[in-house]
């Protein structure tokens, strides 16, 4: 059974938001996984640094949407974004240096909670302001994701 589902009604009515979202829950559920398999210890640090960084990539994405469409919450969505990725660095920096009581069933049960409540309150509040701006932020996706790869080529 799945640590955390993802259901319509978490939709932001944005498709390429909606599939990193959809993503992080399957890392999550990746994690939830191995642990229930007695495995977590072969592949969690692949799965946390997948997390930091595919976190990372996403919220990069996510706000440069909310840029776009000039959502009010920026500033405050940003600043909860940092306290996400530096949770998740501070988890993986602490998983590299050896220590590993507990970590993996501590970094599930905080990506099961942040997740499903980041979305379902933070996030909600700016779909409103991108519903209807479809063609202007796949436009805004598709600048986000060439900058990267620009950037990724060096």
């Amino acid at each position: 059974m799945p640590a955390v589902t993802w259901t319509p009604a978490m939709s932001v009515g944005v498709e390429a938001l909606d599939t990193d979202h959809k993503m992080l829950f399957g890392l999550t559920n990746q994690l939830a996984d191995a642990i229930a398999k007695g495995k977590a210890d072969a592949i969690v640090a692949s799965i946390i640094n997948g997390l930091v960084d595919y976190t990372e990539y996403h919220f990069g994405r996510e706000e440069a949407m909310m840029r776009a469409s000039g959502y009010a919450g920026l500033e405050s969505h940003h600043v909860a974004h940092r306290q996400i990725i530096e949770a998740l660095q501070h988890i993986r920096a602490a998983y590299a240096g050896g220590f590993r009581d507990g970590i993996e069933r501590g970094l599930l049960d905080f990506m099961r909670d942040w997740i499903t409540g980041h979305i379902l309150g933070e996030d909600m509040m700016y779909a409103p302001v991108m519903k209807g701006r479809e063609a202007e932020l796949a436009r805004v996706d598709e600048a986000y994701t060439r900058r990267l790869t620009q950037l990724a080529a060096y």
